[in-house]
């Protein structure tokens, strides 16, 4: 692996890994300058940088929003004879063997993290405020739902092409196909409490897209009072998983700071990132404080004097993509 322009050369690769047998492996980056290091994300099984492409573009989209994630620095393919986990001395996870192609890298700034630093009371008010300002302050320049590319949750791809209703693209880009795939995909193959978890998923479904999906515009009409939510960029899949802190103190900040990482971006209604942090080990009580204050719910004028919203009763519909999955843990209706 080479480091791009004007980067200092590349000296060695040790792996960083959270795990045997993950989708990407992950290689800490040393260079000849002891005060620069990268982090790559590598993925070996083809197609993989259509994956590593919607990343890169989620990251880049939060360069300089007040919600801090790690900087990209390049991407790149990965020969088909390349044996670059092994080269690390890793332990192999992520590869799949290459193929017509032998995968792809993205290579991003090294940011030291405190593992579960979303479990830090501290970090998670500070991640609140950041996201409330994030989601008011970075929106879509052309006013619409969607983003410029796919960006993928696992090996899925959302369909993000562009829309001017929220409610139908949330229906028809993110409910609807979410709920096939859990169908497709599980409803025949399982038994005992999973089979009736799966039939009572099917009728579920059937219900919320019955009549072109009334019940569902009806809901989400209602969350906003009939106002049309602004596109707020979003994370994506923020949940506790996908948030460290800074393993330091900031000089600005005086404590550590929230980090997000593995965003799967689009531009959307800010309560989807909301209703996807309360599952698979929910951000706390500091993180809904926070960013209740931050979004000013409650407040004259706030998007919350309507109906004194609170991030617990954020409309729950927009967790149903991943919800109605929770009996078969996190990634089952977007394997």
């Amino acid at each position: 692996m080479a480091a791009p322009g004007g980067h200092p050369p590349v000296t060695a690769l040790t792996d960083a890994s959270l795990f045997p047998g993950a989708t990407h492996t992950h290689l800490r980056v040393h260079t000849a300058s002891a005060r620069v290091t990268y982090l790559a994300k590598v993925n070996t099984r083809p197609g993989s940088a259509a994956v590593l492409a919607g990343e890169a573009a989620s990251l880049n989209a939060f360069q300089g929003a007040p919600l801090r994630v790690p900087t990209p620095i390049a991407m790149g393919t990965v020969p088909a004879d390349a044996d670059v986990i092994a080269g690390a001395g890793g332990n192999g996870g992520g590869s799949g063997g290459g193929g017509e192609d032998g995968g792809a890298f993205l290579l991003m700034e090294w940011v030291e993290l405190v593992p579960f630093g979303a479990s830090i009371p501290s970090v998670q008010a500070a991640l609140g405020t950041a996201l409330a300002r994030t989601h008011a302050e970075v929106t879509a320049a052309d006013d619409g739902y969607g983003f410029a590319v796919p960006t993928y949750l696992g090996a899925t791809a959302l369909d993000n092409t562009r829309s001017d209703d929220w409610a139908e693209f949330f229906l028809r880009q993110r409910l609807a196909p979410a709920l096939a795939n859990a169908i497709a995909s599980h409803g025949g193959g399982v038994t005992g409490t999973n089979a009736e978890s799966a039939a009572a998923l099917s009728r579920h479904a059937a219900a919320l897209l019955a009549d072109d999906g009334a019940a569902v515009r009806a809901v989400v009409a209602a969350g906003r009072g009939g106002v049309r939510p602004p596109p707020s960029l979003l994370h994506g899949d923020l949940w506790a998983g996908n948030v460290g802190a800074t393993a330091a103190a900031t000089a600005t900040a005086g404590e550590r700071q929230p980090v997000a990482v593995d965003p799967a971006s689009w531009y959307g209604d800010a309560e989807f990132d909301l209703a996807v942090s309360r599952l698979y080990g929910a951000l706390g009580a500091p993180f809904a404080a926070a960013y209740a204050a931050g979004a000013g719910w409650g407040k004259r004028g706030g998007r919350g004097s309507c109906g004194g919203r609170a991030h617990a009763a954020s409309s729950p519909v927009h967790s149903l993509p991943v919800a109605e999955s929770a009996q078969f843990a996190r990634g089952w209706i977007w394997a």
